[in-house]
Protein backbone atom coordinates (compact mmCIF):
# COMPACT_ATOMS: atom_id res chain seq x y z
CA UNK A 1 0.00 0.00 0.00
CA UNK A 2 2.97 2.31 0.60
CA UNK A 3 4.66 1.38 -2.68
CA UNK A 4 7.68 -0.01 -0.81
CA UNK A 5 7.74 -3.14 -2.92
CA UNK A 6 6.90 -1.54 -6.26
CA UNK A 7 9.13 -3.16 -8.92
CA UNK A 8 11.63 -0.90 -10.63
CA UNK A 9 13.07 -1.05 -14.10
CA UNK A 10 16.82 -1.86 -14.11
CA UNK A 11 17.39 0.93 -16.65
CA UNK A 12 17.02 4.68 -16.56
CA UNK A 13 14.18 6.08 -18.66
CA UNK A 14 16.34 7.11 -21.60
CA UNK A 15 18.01 3.70 -21.94
CA UNK A 16 14.71 1.93 -21.35
CA UNK A 17 12.93 3.84 -24.10
CA UNK A 18 15.85 3.36 -26.50
CA UNK A 19 15.67 -0.43 -26.10
CA UNK A 20 11.87 -0.47 -26.40
CA UNK A 21 11.71 1.88 -29.38
CA UNK A 22 14.45 0.01 -31.23
CA UNK A 23 12.74 -3.34 -30.59
CA UNK A 24 9.56 -1.72 -31.95
CA UNK A 25 11.54 -0.51 -34.97
CA UNK A 26 12.82 -4.02 -35.59
CA UNK A 27 9.26 -5.35 -35.37
CA UNK A 28 8.21 -2.83 -37.98
CA UNK A 29 11.18 -3.56 -40.24
CA UNK A 30 11.28 -7.36 -39.93
CA UNK A 31 7.78 -8.20 -38.70
CA UNK A 32 6.71 -8.69 -35.11
CA UNK A 33 5.82 -12.33 -35.75
CA UNK A 34 9.46 -13.04 -36.41
CA UNK A 35 10.22 -12.31 -32.76
CA UNK A 36 7.12 -14.00 -31.40
CA UNK A 37 7.79 -17.18 -33.35
CA UNK A 38 11.59 -17.17 -33.05
CA UNK A 39 13.25 -20.36 -31.87
CA UNK A 40 15.62 -19.49 -29.04
CA UNK A 41 19.09 -20.73 -29.92
CA UNK A 42 21.01 -22.04 -26.92
CA UNK A 43 24.68 -22.98 -26.40
CA UNK A 44 23.94 -26.71 -26.36
CA UNK A 45 24.58 -29.77 -28.51
CA UNK A 46 20.99 -29.58 -29.72
CA UNK A 47 21.80 -26.43 -31.70
CA UNK A 48 25.53 -27.00 -32.30
CA UNK A 49 25.98 -30.79 -32.60
CA UNK A 50 29.14 -30.66 -34.74
CA UNK A 51 32.48 -31.52 -33.17
CA UNK A 52 34.38 -28.34 -32.38
CA UNK A 53 38.17 -28.61 -32.72
CA UNK A 54 39.18 -24.90 -32.81
CA UNK A 55 39.89 -24.97 -36.55
CA UNK A 56 38.69 -22.73 -39.41
CA UNK A 57 36.70 -25.70 -40.70
CA UNK A 58 34.77 -25.82 -37.41
CA UNK A 59 34.11 -22.10 -37.76
CA UNK A 60 32.56 -22.72 -41.17
CA UNK A 61 30.26 -25.39 -39.70
CA UNK A 62 29.08 -23.05 -36.95
CA UNK A 63 28.66 -20.23 -39.46
CA UNK A 64 26.47 -22.41 -41.69
CA UNK A 65 24.14 -23.13 -38.76
CA UNK A 66 23.96 -19.45 -37.80
CA UNK A 67 22.99 -18.53 -41.36
CA UNK A 68 20.02 -20.87 -41.04
CA UNK A 69 19.06 -19.65 -37.56
CA UNK A 70 19.22 -15.98 -38.62
CA UNK A 71 17.54 -16.61 -41.99
CA UNK A 72 20.42 -15.21 -44.06
CA UNK A 73 21.04 -16.68 -47.52
CA UNK A 74 24.49 -18.32 -47.67
CA UNK A 75 25.06 -16.66 -51.06
CA UNK A 76 24.93 -13.23 -49.41
CA UNK A 77 27.90 -13.50 -47.04
CA UNK A 78 30.92 -15.63 -46.17
CA UNK A 79 33.46 -15.81 -43.34
CA UNK A 80 37.25 -16.09 -43.30
CA UNK A 81 39.69 -16.41 -40.38
CA UNK A 82 42.46 -13.81 -40.65
CA UNK A 83 45.63 -15.65 -39.63
CA UNK A 84 47.61 -12.40 -39.89
CA UNK A 85 45.54 -10.66 -37.22
CA UNK A 86 46.72 -10.27 -33.63
CA UNK A 87 45.00 -9.40 -30.34
CA UNK A 88 45.26 -5.74 -31.34
CA UNK A 89 42.98 -6.28 -34.33
CA UNK A 90 39.15 -6.44 -34.14
CA UNK A 91 37.43 -9.61 -32.99
CA UNK A 92 35.45 -9.53 -36.20
CA UNK A 93 34.83 -7.17 -39.09
CA UNK A 94 31.99 -6.95 -41.60
CA UNK A 95 32.48 -5.76 -45.19
CA UNK A 96 29.34 -5.01 -47.14
CA UNK A 97 29.31 -6.17 -50.75
CA UNK A 98 27.90 -8.65 -53.23
CA UNK A 99 28.60 -10.96 -51.57
CA UNK A 100 29.49 -9.46 -48.20
CA UNK A 101 32.32 -10.88 -46.11
CA UNK A 102 33.13 -11.34 -42.43
CA UNK A 103 36.73 -11.42 -41.21
CA UNK A 104 37.37 -13.19 -37.91
CA UNK A 105 40.23 -12.82 -35.46
CA UNK A 106 41.93 -16.22 -34.84
CA UNK A 107 41.84 -15.51 -31.08
CA UNK A 108 38.10 -16.18 -31.23
CA UNK A 109 38.69 -19.84 -32.08
CA UNK A 110 39.73 -20.49 -28.47
CA UNK A 111 36.40 -19.28 -27.03
CA UNK A 112 33.45 -20.93 -28.83
CA UNK A 113 30.71 -18.89 -27.13
CA UNK A 114 32.49 -15.61 -27.82
CA UNK A 115 33.07 -16.83 -31.38
CA UNK A 116 29.34 -17.37 -31.86
CA UNK A 117 28.59 -13.97 -30.31
CA UNK A 118 30.98 -12.27 -32.75
CA UNK A 119 29.58 -14.09 -35.77
CA UNK A 120 26.00 -13.31 -34.71
CA UNK A 121 26.90 -9.62 -34.36
CA UNK A 122 28.51 -9.49 -37.81
CA UNK A 123 25.58 -11.35 -39.39
CA UNK A 124 23.29 -8.77 -37.78
CA UNK A 125 25.26 -6.21 -39.80
CA UNK A 126 24.38 -8.13 -42.94
CA UNK A 127 20.68 -8.09 -42.03
CA UNK A 128 20.67 -4.35 -41.30
CA UNK A 129 23.17 -3.04 -43.87
CA UNK A 130 23.03 -5.76 -46.52
CA UNK A 131 19.25 -5.71 -46.22
CA UNK A 132 19.32 -1.93 -46.72
CA UNK A 133 17.42 -1.27 -43.50
CA UNK A 134 20.09 1.14 -42.26
CA UNK A 135 23.20 2.89 -43.54
CA UNK A 136 26.66 2.94 -41.96
CA UNK A 137 26.29 6.57 -40.82
CA UNK A 138 23.32 5.74 -38.59
CA UNK A 139 24.33 7.00 -35.15
CA UNK A 140 23.19 3.94 -33.20
CA UNK A 141 24.00 1.28 -35.81
CA UNK A 142 26.39 -0.71 -33.61
CA UNK A 143 24.12 -0.72 -30.56
CA UNK A 144 21.17 -1.79 -32.73
CA UNK A 145 23.37 -4.51 -34.23
CA UNK A 146 23.99 -5.78 -30.70
CA UNK A 147 20.26 -5.69 -29.92
CA UNK A 148 19.02 -7.42 -33.08
CA UNK A 149 20.11 -10.94 -31.98
CA UNK A 150 17.82 -10.69 -28.93
CA UNK A 151 14.92 -9.96 -31.30
CA UNK A 152 15.84 -13.00 -33.42
CA UNK A 153 16.26 -15.45 -30.53
CA UNK A 154 20.08 -15.45 -30.41
CA UNK A 155 20.48 -12.88 -27.64
CA UNK A 156 22.10 -15.33 -25.21
CA UNK A 157 25.40 -15.27 -27.10
CA UNK A 158 25.77 -11.50 -27.50
CA UNK A 159 24.65 -10.88 -23.90
CA UNK A 160 27.09 -13.43 -22.46
CA UNK A 161 29.90 -12.10 -24.67
CA UNK A 162 29.40 -8.47 -23.62
CA UNK A 163 31.84 -9.06 -20.76
CA UNK A 164 34.50 -11.76 -20.95
CA UNK A 165 37.03 -12.84 -18.35
CA UNK A 166 39.77 -15.43 -18.38
CA UNK A 167 42.50 -16.75 -16.10
CA UNK A 168 45.99 -17.01 -17.58
CA UNK A 169 48.89 -19.02 -16.14
CA UNK A 170 52.61 -19.01 -16.87
CA UNK A 171 54.83 -21.15 -14.67
CA UNK A 172 53.97 -20.45 -11.05
CA UNK A 173 52.32 -17.15 -11.89
CA UNK A 174 48.67 -16.65 -12.85
CA UNK A 175 46.53 -13.60 -13.54
CA UNK A 176 42.97 -12.71 -14.39
CA UNK A 177 41.90 -10.44 -17.22
CA UNK A 178 38.59 -8.99 -18.34
CA UNK A 179 37.48 -7.12 -21.42
CA UNK A 180 34.30 -5.59 -22.77
CA UNK A 181 33.02 -6.92 -26.07
CA UNK A 182 30.43 -5.23 -28.23
CA UNK A 183 28.70 -1.86 -27.92
CA UNK A 184 25.60 -2.43 -25.80
CA UNK A 185 26.02 -2.41 -21.99
CA UNK A 186 25.13 -5.62 -20.17
CA UNK A 187 22.14 -4.01 -18.47
CA UNK A 188 20.65 -3.11 -21.88
CA UNK A 189 21.27 -6.62 -23.20
CA UNK A 190 19.41 -7.89 -20.13
CA UNK A 191 16.43 -5.60 -20.66
CA UNK A 192 16.27 -6.50 -24.37
CA UNK A 193 15.97 -10.14 -23.36
CA UNK A 194 13.31 -9.23 -20.77
CA UNK A 195 11.25 -7.50 -23.48
CA UNK A 196 11.70 -10.55 -25.71
CA UNK A 197 10.36 -12.85 -22.98
CA UNK A 198 7.56 -10.43 -21.99
CA UNK A 199 6.27 -10.06 -25.56
CA UNK A 200 6.21 -13.86 -25.89
CA UNK A 201 4.46 -14.24 -22.49
CA UNK A 202 7.33 -16.32 -21.10
CA UNK A 203 7.14 -15.92 -17.33
CA UNK A 204 10.01 -18.29 -16.49
CA UNK A 205 11.95 -18.77 -19.75
CA UNK A 206 13.93 -21.98 -19.57
CA UNK A 207 16.63 -20.56 -21.84
CA UNK A 208 17.59 -18.05 -19.13
CA UNK A 209 19.61 -20.76 -17.38
CA UNK A 210 22.28 -20.29 -20.05
CA UNK A 211 22.77 -16.60 -19.23
CA UNK A 212 25.61 -15.35 -17.08
CA UNK A 213 24.39 -14.59 -13.57
CA UNK A 214 25.10 -10.87 -14.02
CA UNK A 215 22.83 -10.91 -17.08
CA UNK A 216 20.21 -13.30 -15.73
CA UNK A 217 19.42 -11.35 -12.56
CA UNK A 218 18.74 -7.97 -14.24
CA UNK A 219 16.86 -9.80 -17.02
CA UNK A 220 14.44 -11.31 -14.48
CA UNK A 221 14.23 -7.99 -12.64
CA UNK A 222 13.20 -6.32 -15.89
CA UNK A 223 10.74 -9.09 -16.67
CA UNK A 224 9.10 -8.82 -13.22
CA UNK A 225 8.85 -5.04 -13.70
CA UNK A 226 7.13 -5.46 -17.07
CA UNK A 227 4.73 -8.12 -15.76
CA UNK A 228 3.72 -6.07 -12.71
CA UNK A 229 3.43 -2.65 -14.35
CA UNK A 230 2.88 -3.28 -18.08
CA UNK A 231 4.87 -0.03 -18.42
CA UNK A 232 6.46 -0.32 -21.85
CA UNK A 233 6.33 1.57 -25.12
CA UNK A 234 7.12 -1.65 -27.04
CA UNK A 235 4.90 -2.06 -30.10
CA UNK A 236 5.35 -5.26 -32.08
CA UNK A 237 2.25 -4.84 -34.21
CA UNK A 238 4.23 -3.35 -37.09
CA UNK A 239 1.29 -1.04 -37.82
CA UNK A 240 3.61 1.94 -38.32
CA UNK A 241 6.40 1.74 -40.88
CA UNK A 242 9.89 1.88 -39.37
CA UNK A 243 10.60 5.20 -41.18
CA UNK A 244 7.20 6.79 -40.43
CA UNK A 245 6.86 9.71 -38.01
CA UNK A 246 4.31 9.47 -35.24
CA UNK A 247 1.43 11.94 -35.76
CA UNK A 248 2.02 15.27 -34.04
CA UNK A 249 -1.28 15.13 -32.15
CA UNK A 250 -0.37 11.69 -30.80
CA UNK A 251 2.96 13.03 -29.51
CA UNK A 252 1.36 16.02 -27.81
CA UNK A 253 -1.27 13.83 -26.15
CA UNK A 254 1.40 11.58 -24.60
CA UNK A 255 3.34 14.50 -23.09
CA UNK A 256 1.00 14.22 -20.10
CA UNK A 257 1.18 10.41 -19.78
CA UNK A 258 1.70 9.06 -16.25
CA UNK A 259 4.61 6.91 -17.43
CA UNK A 260 7.93 8.73 -17.93
CA UNK A 261 8.68 6.29 -20.75
CA UNK A 262 5.73 7.55 -22.79
CA UNK A 263 6.57 11.18 -21.98
CA UNK A 264 10.16 10.72 -23.14
CA UNK A 265 9.13 8.90 -26.30
CA UNK A 266 6.66 11.69 -27.08
CA UNK A 267 9.42 14.28 -26.67
CA UNK A 268 11.75 12.32 -28.94
CA UNK A 269 9.06 12.12 -31.61
CA UNK A 270 8.31 15.82 -31.30
CA UNK A 271 12.00 16.55 -31.87
CA UNK A 272 11.77 14.64 -35.16
CA UNK A 273 8.96 16.98 -36.26
CA UNK A 274 11.24 19.99 -35.73
CA UNK A 275 9.72 23.50 -36.07
CA UNK A 276 6.31 21.97 -36.85
CA UNK A 277 6.10 21.03 -33.15
CA UNK A 278 6.00 24.71 -32.10
CA UNK A 279 2.35 24.31 -31.06
CA UNK A 280 3.53 22.11 -28.18
CA UNK A 281 6.14 24.51 -26.73
CA UNK A 282 4.15 25.27 -23.58
CA UNK A 283 3.59 21.58 -22.79
CA UNK A 284 7.25 20.76 -23.51
CA UNK A 285 8.40 23.60 -21.26
CA UNK A 286 6.55 22.07 -18.30
CA UNK A 287 8.61 18.91 -18.72
CA UNK A 288 11.82 20.86 -18.15
CA UNK A 289 10.87 20.46 -14.45
CA UNK A 290 9.97 16.77 -14.59
CA UNK A 291 11.08 14.66 -11.63
CA UNK A 292 12.58 12.00 -13.86
CA UNK A 293 16.12 13.27 -14.63
CA UNK A 294 16.02 12.08 -18.26
CA UNK A 295 12.83 13.97 -19.15
CA UNK A 296 14.24 17.55 -18.92
CA UNK A 297 17.09 16.48 -21.21
CA UNK A 298 14.63 15.20 -23.82
CA UNK A 299 12.51 18.36 -23.38
CA UNK A 300 15.54 20.60 -24.01
CA UNK A 301 16.39 18.55 -27.10
CA UNK A 302 12.82 18.98 -28.41
CA UNK A 303 12.96 22.74 -27.84
CA UNK A 304 16.29 22.88 -29.69
CA UNK A 305 14.67 21.10 -32.65
CA UNK A 306 11.77 23.56 -32.64
CA UNK A 307 14.27 26.44 -32.76
CA UNK A 308 13.46 30.17 -32.53
CA UNK A 309 9.74 29.53 -32.01
CA UNK A 310 10.66 28.15 -28.57
CA UNK A 311 12.03 31.52 -27.41
CA UNK A 312 9.48 31.74 -24.58
CA UNK A 313 11.40 28.92 -22.83
CA UNK A 314 14.74 30.77 -22.70
CA UNK A 315 14.43 31.76 -19.00
CA UNK A 316 13.71 28.18 -17.98
CA UNK A 317 16.59 26.85 -20.08
CA UNK A 318 18.83 29.47 -18.51
CA UNK A 319 17.97 28.21 -15.04
CA UNK A 320 18.62 24.66 -16.26
CA UNK A 321 22.23 25.71 -16.94
CA UNK A 322 22.71 25.56 -13.17
CA UNK A 323 21.51 21.95 -12.87
CA UNK A 324 23.68 19.52 -10.93
CA UNK A 325 23.20 16.98 -13.75
CA UNK A 326 25.82 17.34 -16.49
CA UNK A 327 23.57 16.18 -19.33
CA UNK A 328 20.89 18.70 -18.35
CA UNK A 329 23.38 21.59 -18.43
CA UNK A 330 24.74 20.38 -21.77
CA UNK A 331 21.33 20.12 -23.45
CA UNK A 332 20.18 23.43 -21.99
CA UNK A 333 23.20 25.12 -23.58
CA UNK A 334 22.61 23.48 -26.96
CA UNK A 335 18.93 24.44 -26.84
CA UNK A 336 19.79 28.07 -26.09
CA UNK A 337 22.14 28.09 -29.06
CA UNK A 338 19.56 26.52 -31.37
CA UNK A 339 16.83 28.94 -30.26
CA UNK A 340 19.12 31.99 -30.28
CA UNK A 341 19.26 34.88 -27.84
CA UNK A 342 21.33 38.01 -27.20
CA UNK A 343 20.12 38.45 -23.63
CA UNK A 344 23.12 39.68 -21.61
CA UNK A 345 22.31 37.50 -18.62
CA UNK A 346 22.08 34.35 -20.73
CA UNK A 347 25.35 35.19 -22.50
CA UNK A 348 27.06 35.71 -19.13
CA UNK A 349 25.85 32.30 -17.95
CA UNK A 350 27.05 30.63 -21.16
CA UNK A 351 30.48 32.26 -20.84
CA UNK A 352 30.60 30.98 -17.26
CA UNK A 353 29.93 27.46 -18.51
CA UNK A 354 33.05 27.59 -20.70
CA UNK A 355 34.91 26.59 -17.52
CA UNK A 356 32.45 23.85 -16.62
CA UNK A 357 34.04 20.76 -15.07
CA UNK A 358 32.32 18.66 -17.71
CA UNK A 359 33.95 19.30 -21.08
CA UNK A 360 30.78 18.39 -23.00
CA UNK A 361 28.97 21.20 -21.18
CA UNK A 362 31.83 23.59 -21.95
CA UNK A 363 31.68 22.59 -25.62
CA UNK A 364 27.92 23.08 -25.72
CA UNK A 365 28.32 26.55 -24.22
CA UNK A 366 30.88 27.45 -26.91
CA UNK A 367 28.51 26.19 -29.60
CA UNK A 368 25.65 28.24 -28.14
CA UNK A 369 27.69 31.43 -27.99
CA UNK A 370 28.69 31.00 -31.62
CA UNK A 371 25.05 30.58 -32.62
CA UNK A 372 23.53 33.26 -30.39
CA UNK A 373 25.74 36.24 -31.19
CA UNK A 374 27.36 35.86 -34.62
CA UNK A 375 29.80 38.67 -35.38
CA UNK A 376 29.98 39.85 -31.75
CA UNK A 377 33.67 40.64 -31.19
CA UNK A 378 33.12 41.24 -27.49
CA UNK A 379 31.84 37.71 -27.01
CA UNK A 380 34.71 36.38 -29.15
CA UNK A 381 37.19 37.95 -26.70
CA UNK A 382 35.43 36.23 -23.82
CA UNK A 383 36.04 32.90 -25.55
CA UNK A 384 39.81 33.39 -25.62
CA UNK A 385 40.71 32.23 -22.05
CA UNK A 386 38.79 28.99 -22.57
CA UNK A 387 40.45 28.49 -25.96
CA UNK A 388 43.89 29.04 -24.44
CA UNK A 389 43.20 26.51 -21.68
CA UNK A 390 41.90 23.93 -24.18
CA UNK A 391 45.01 24.39 -26.35
CA UNK A 392 47.37 23.94 -23.40
CA UNK A 393 45.54 20.80 -22.27
CA UNK A 394 45.22 19.44 -25.84
CA UNK A 395 41.48 19.05 -25.24
CA UNK A 396 40.64 18.43 -28.90
CA UNK A 397 36.82 18.24 -28.75
CA UNK A 398 36.66 21.49 -26.78
CA UNK A 399 39.26 23.13 -29.06
CA UNK A 400 37.14 22.28 -32.10
CA UNK A 401 33.92 23.70 -30.64
CA UNK A 402 35.50 26.91 -29.35
CA UNK A 403 37.36 27.43 -32.63
CA UNK A 404 34.04 27.16 -34.49
CA UNK A 405 32.52 29.68 -32.07
CA UNK A 406 35.43 32.07 -32.65
CA UNK A 407 34.83 31.89 -36.40
CA UNK A 408 31.17 32.71 -35.79
CA UNK A 409 31.79 35.65 -33.48
CA UNK A 410 34.96 37.27 -34.88
CA UNK A 411 35.76 38.73 -38.29
CA UNK A 412 39.43 37.79 -37.85
CA UNK A 413 39.73 34.99 -35.25
CA UNK A 414 43.36 34.25 -36.14
CA UNK A 415 44.53 37.77 -35.33
CA UNK A 416 42.44 37.80 -32.15
CA UNK A 417 43.88 34.50 -30.95
CA UNK A 418 47.49 35.42 -31.78
CA UNK A 419 47.14 38.63 -29.81
CA UNK A 420 45.90 36.68 -26.79
CA UNK A 421 48.39 33.77 -26.81
CA UNK A 422 51.55 35.50 -28.06
CA UNK A 423 53.22 34.79 -24.69
CA UNK A 424 52.84 31.01 -25.19
CA UNK A 425 55.32 30.65 -28.06
CA UNK A 426 55.36 29.58 -31.70
CA UNK A 427 54.30 25.94 -31.16
CA UNK A 428 51.02 26.87 -29.46
CA UNK A 429 50.41 29.58 -32.07
CA UNK A 430 50.84 27.00 -34.85
CA UNK A 431 48.54 24.59 -33.00
CA UNK A 432 45.94 27.36 -32.73
CA UNK A 433 46.22 28.13 -36.46
CA UNK A 434 45.75 24.49 -37.39
CA UNK A 435 42.69 24.24 -35.13
CA UNK A 436 41.14 27.41 -36.54
CA UNK A 437 41.79 26.30 -40.13
CA UNK A 438 40.24 22.91 -39.44
CA UNK A 439 37.18 24.53 -37.85
CA UNK A 440 36.83 26.87 -40.81
CA UNK A 441 36.85 23.90 -43.20
CA UNK A 442 34.21 22.08 -41.17
CA UNK A 443 32.05 25.21 -41.05
CA UNK A 444 32.18 25.62 -44.84
CA UNK A 445 31.39 21.94 -45.31
CA UNK A 446 28.37 22.20 -42.99
CA UNK A 447 27.14 25.28 -44.82
CA UNK A 448 27.47 23.45 -48.13
CA UNK A 449 25.47 20.49 -46.79
CA UNK A 450 22.76 22.88 -45.54
CA UNK A 451 22.44 24.42 -49.02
Amino acid sequence: MFGWFQPHCPLGTQEKVWVESRMSWLASALGGQRMLEARVIEPTDEFFPDHYDHTPAAVQRIFARLLTYMQVDSARVGVVVRDDWTDRDPLGQYHQGQPSSIELNPSQLQDPESLVGTLVHELAHEILLGGVLLTENNEDLERLTDLLPAFLGLGIFCANSAFREKTLREGRFSWWSVHKQGYLPMRMHAYGLALFAFAREETLPRWAEHLRLDIREPMFKGLRFLEKTDDTTLDISGARRCDELRPLDDCVEHLGHKSPSFRLLALSCLAEHGPAAALAVEAVARLLHDRDPDIPIAAAHALASIGPDAAACIPELQSMLASRIDFQREHAAYALGAIGTNDAGVLDDLVGRLDDQDREVAGAAAFALGRCVPGNEQVARRLLPAFEEALCKCDYPRISLIAAALHATSADPRALVHEHIQHLGADIAEFADDSLNEAAGETKSAEGDAE
